[in-house]
């Protein structure tokens, strides 16, 4: 059926689901569970997560991965904006690159509202 080695994998499955569909499992208590999920559920191993440095969330855990892209060097260069002589025009105006502000410009992207770029305001890696 698979054509791959997939095909003795199901052999093996069917051969052995009536004796499956019969076992009952030893049901765990809180504990046994909390032991597992401590061991294994990447949501509760401790060493996956890292303490915020900057920000609003200062001093919370948070994943790795997420911690470094919040911490990461921004794009924007601050020396670079006057905000003295305000003259950028746009429809929709983004701050943060978040899953939010991310989200919002694809969607004001997509509804083909005007976006304004401006190359001195990034830095490009």
């Amino acid at each position: 059926m698979y054509g791959n080695y997939l095909d003795k994998a199901a052999k093996i499955v069917e051969k052995k689901r009536e004796a499956n569909l019969k076992f009952e499992h030893a049901r765990l208590t809180a504990e046994e569970k909390d032991d597992l999920l401590l061991k294994f559920h990447p949501d509760r191993i401790k060493k996956q997560f890292v303490e915020l440095k900057i920000g609003p969330n200062k001093g919370q855990k948070a994943p790795i991965e997420l911690a470094e892209m919040l911490q990461a060097k921004p794009r924007v260069e601050p020396d670079k904006i006057d905000l003295d002589h305000i003259d950028y025009e746009a429809d929709v105006l983004v701050i943060g690159g978040g899953g939010a502000g991310t989200s919002a410009a694809i969607m004001a992207s997509l509804a083909a509202a005007t976006l304004t770029e401006s190359p001195n305001w990034f830095t490009h890696w």
